[in-house]
Protein backbone atom coordinates (compact mmCIF):
# COMPACT_ATOMS: atom_id res chain seq x y z
CA UNK A 1 0.00 0.00 0.00
CA UNK A 2 1.35 3.39 -0.99
CA UNK A 3 0.46 6.83 0.26
CA UNK A 4 0.96 9.92 -1.86
CA UNK A 5 2.22 12.90 0.10
CA UNK A 6 1.76 16.23 -1.65
CA UNK A 7 4.00 18.99 -0.30
CA UNK A 8 4.40 22.57 -1.42
CA UNK A 9 7.41 21.79 -3.57
CA UNK A 10 7.21 18.06 -4.31
CA UNK A 11 5.14 14.87 -4.27
CA UNK A 12 6.30 11.61 -2.67
CA UNK A 13 5.07 8.02 -2.76
CA UNK A 14 5.76 6.16 0.48
CA UNK A 15 4.84 2.82 1.98
CA UNK A 16 2.34 2.77 4.80
CA UNK A 17 -0.91 4.42 5.68
CA UNK A 18 -1.15 8.11 6.54
CA UNK A 19 -2.15 7.23 10.11
CA UNK A 20 1.06 5.26 10.56
CA UNK A 21 3.15 8.07 9.03
CA UNK A 22 1.69 10.80 11.22
CA UNK A 23 3.38 10.20 14.52
CA UNK A 24 2.19 11.80 17.75
CA UNK A 25 4.54 14.78 17.45
CA UNK A 26 3.18 15.94 14.07
CA UNK A 27 -0.38 14.58 14.11
CA UNK A 28 -1.80 17.72 15.82
CA UNK A 29 -0.94 19.64 12.64
CA UNK A 30 -3.07 17.42 10.38
CA UNK A 31 -6.76 16.65 10.14
CA UNK A 32 -8.31 13.46 8.79
CA UNK A 33 -11.18 14.73 6.66
CA UNK A 34 -11.92 11.85 4.30
CA UNK A 35 -10.95 8.20 3.98
CA UNK A 36 -8.21 9.11 1.53
CA UNK A 37 -7.23 12.56 2.78
CA UNK A 38 -5.22 13.99 5.65
CA UNK A 39 -4.64 17.73 5.36
CA UNK A 40 -2.17 20.06 7.01
CA UNK A 41 -4.18 22.58 9.02
CA UNK A 42 -1.74 25.31 7.99
CA UNK A 43 -2.69 24.83 4.33
CA UNK A 44 -6.45 25.24 4.79
CA UNK A 45 -7.68 28.62 3.59
CA UNK A 46 -11.41 28.09 4.07
CA UNK A 47 -14.11 25.66 5.08
CA UNK A 48 -17.17 25.25 2.94
CA UNK A 49 -20.16 23.01 3.54
CA UNK A 50 -18.50 19.70 2.75
CA UNK A 51 -14.93 20.55 1.77
CA UNK A 52 -11.76 22.34 2.73
CA UNK A 53 -10.29 24.84 0.30
CA UNK A 54 -6.51 24.92 0.43
CA UNK A 55 -4.31 27.97 -0.03
CA UNK A 56 -3.57 26.91 -3.61
CA UNK A 57 -7.28 26.55 -4.43
CA UNK A 58 -7.42 22.76 -4.23
CA UNK A 59 -10.71 21.46 -2.86
CA UNK A 60 -10.51 18.52 -0.45
CA UNK A 61 -13.74 16.68 0.41
CA UNK A 62 -14.93 16.16 3.97
CA UNK A 63 -16.61 12.79 4.30
CA UNK A 64 -20.06 12.28 5.76
CA UNK A 65 -18.52 10.20 8.57
CA UNK A 66 -15.87 12.74 9.65
CA UNK A 67 -17.48 16.21 9.49
CA UNK A 68 -17.69 16.83 13.24
CA UNK A 69 -14.02 16.02 13.88
CA UNK A 70 -12.79 17.84 10.76
CA UNK A 71 -14.75 21.00 11.51
CA UNK A 72 -13.75 20.98 15.18
CA UNK A 73 -10.05 20.65 14.30
CA UNK A 74 -10.37 23.49 11.78
CA UNK A 75 -12.02 25.87 14.28
CA UNK A 76 -9.75 24.82 17.17
CA UNK A 77 -6.74 26.31 15.42
CA UNK A 78 -8.26 29.78 15.76
CA UNK A 79 -8.86 29.55 19.50
CA UNK A 80 -6.12 30.76 21.80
Amino acid sequence: RKARIVCLSNTFLVSGSPASLLKDDISPYFVHCHQGYWVSLSQIAALEKDEFILLDGTRIPISRTLPTEARARYFDRYQT
